[in-house]
């Protein structure tokens, strides 16, 4: 998925989310906050919050900041 500032999200199946800015890829696993290193699903809202689903462990929202769980 490319967001509004034209980063790409990429989920993995077991890895958990990288975000690509053109230069260099930064990787978000359960151990950074997200819900679960398995992603089924990215999505921007109209706010720019990034929404990602995982297998097992719920939905995650992240504002640009920090990230928020919701199970």
């Amino acid at each position: 998925m490319q967001d509004n500032r034209g980063h790409l999200w990429i989920g993995t199946s077991g890895g958990g989310v990288c975000r690509f800015d053109g230069i260099n890829f930064t990787k978000y696993s359960e151990k950074d906050g997200i819900s679960g290193d398995i992603i089924t699903s990215l999505s921007e809202d109209k706010q720019g919050n990034i929404w990602m689903t995982s297998t097992w462990g719920g939905v995650t929202k992240y504002n640009g900041r920090n990230f928020f769980k919701f199970k």
